[in-house]
């Protein structure tokens, strides 16, 4: 984390010699040696494990949504300001939207939020809603059905936004002749309209895609956790990552750019995929992070994240600078004794993964630790308090130290008293007249 620098100068007596020190804070090279778990906020629910997928930061607010509470108890979106705490409430779903424990992970476009859930709505399958940044009633702008007849259903987690269309990613359907379908990509304008499928997967270019969609100039990348070409003993294929390249009219042409292959830490793609510097960073339904990286010639080719991640990943984040974050079980890491441990790596890096922060005697009591965001340097997550019954916010702050100290100068002068502030000699008033008039005075005594 970048601080403006501040040099302080302490003057320091020690007989005649004053030995003058300063500290440099912050700079480029400066880097926390230690971090503290605060507590930023208690969220209005009590229900444990209720915060859904991912929050975002939005300026000085973190925002997201619970899956029950509310005026309805279908759940609702929260605000979190990060300066003060205040927590605010902003909408409250209802049967229209979403049903109990089924909003979904949001985005914030234009003003507006935007967000999917697995059931509400016309035919109690799911919607995409949109909710105004100061809140008020959710408004359903599509609704889906339960697969049938052509219509998909189960739309997954993680909208982007396309000159003015909404675009995602359902799990299931459309079903054809018997069949439950593959799932594909849905597509619905944010000012409200119909519902369209301009992509829709057939098993051998993916099926079931359960990430969010990541727009990278204008082409949006994604994964399926089944389908593809690899296969195992147990599933039809390992899951594929796949590119959306927009037509004209609403279309959109589908690239299958990697079939995965098999292996605890490269099948099955379940989790966040995220964009850094060139390449994608994907968990897996086994919890281990997976990079997928374009080579020389623009084809894409995916293994284990460099350095490997000691132990499955119950969440991760990815800095501005970067570095993975990702929050682990304590039991597969040093000291082997905590029940979570925070850790972190530069990316493409040939070292390994550090620890960041070990949740010790300040975090008991705390369980369903997830939903890491890194703001500025400080790592916000979700956590359920066993002993107040309430979900919370909790941040890990970097506290940062000085990044050097050196000894400017060292040199005889009178003397000072310690803690006062130090002013060059007054110039006398007269050159050496009174002085003499001084030192005869002195002589006739």
């Amino acid at each position: 984390m970048r601080m403006r620098t501040n040099k302080t100068v302490h003057l320091f007596r020690a007989g005649s010699v004053l030995v003058w020190m300063a500290v440099l804070w912050g700079g480029a090279s400066a880097k926390a040696s230690s971090y503290s778990l605060n507590l930023v906020a208690s969220l209005p629910s009590g229900q444990g494990d209720s915060v859904n997928d991912t929050l975002i930061n939005v300026g000085d607010n973190l925002y997201g949504t619970l899956q029950l509470g509310g005026l309805y108890g279908n759940g609702l979106l929260f605000s979190v300001q990060l300066s003060s705490g205040n927590v605010t409430t902003l909408a409250s779903f209802d049967d229209s939207v979403s049903a109990p424990s089924m909003p979904s992970s949001i985005m914030y476009s234009n003003g507006n939020f935007y967000g999917t859930s697995v059931a509400g709505g016309t035919y109690n399958a799911g919607t995409v809603y949109e909710i105004p940044d100061a809140g008020g009633t959710p408004i359903a702008l599509a609704s889906f059905s339960d697969g049938d007849n052509g219509v998909p259903n189960l739309p997954q987690p993680g909208l982007a936004e396309v000159a003015g269309e909404l675009i995602g990613t359902f799990n299931a359907g459309p079903s054809t002749g018997g069949s439950p379908g593959y799932g594909g990509v849905f597509e619905v304008p944010a000012s409200g309209g119909p519902l369209t499928t301009p992509v829709v997967f057939n098993g051998t270019d993916g099926s079931g895609p359960t990430s969010n969609l990541v727009d990278v100039g204008g082409n949006l990348f994604g994964t399926t956790r089944n389908g593809g070409s690899s296969t195992n003993s147990s599933y039809a294929g390992s899951g594929t990552f796949f590119k959306l390249t927009a037509g004209v009219s609403g279309t959109y042409q589908l690239n299958t750019l990697v079939n995965l292959g098999v292996g605890a830490d490269g099948e099955f793609p379940n989790g966040k995929l995220s964009y850094v510097d060139g390449s994608f960073i994907v968990s897996n339904v086994n919890g281990y992070l997976m990079q997928i990286t374009p080579d020389t010639s623009g084809d894409y080719a995916f293994s284990a994240l460099t350095p490997t991640i000691p132990a499955p990943a119950l969440s991760y984040t990815v800095g501005p600078n970067g570095n993975v974050f990702a929050l682990v079980n304590g039991a597969y890491v040093p000291p082997f004794n905590a029940n979570y441990v925070l850790l972190e790596s530069a990316k493409n890096s040939t070292g390994t993964f550090t620890t960041n922060y070990v949740f010790g005697t300040d975090a008991v009591g705390l369980s369903n630790l997830s939903n890491l965001v890194d703001v500025n340097g400080t790592i916000y997550g979700t956590a359920y308090d066993n002993a107040t019954n309430t979900d919370i916010i909790f941040a890990i702050v970097p506290v940062p130290e000085p990044a050097s100290l050196f000894l400017l100068s060292v040199g005889l002068t009178t003397a000072l008293t310690i803690g006062t502030r130090w002013r060059p000699p007054r110039r006398p008033a007269s050159c050496g007249h009174e002085n003499r008039k001084l030192r005869n005075s002195n002589l006739s005594e």
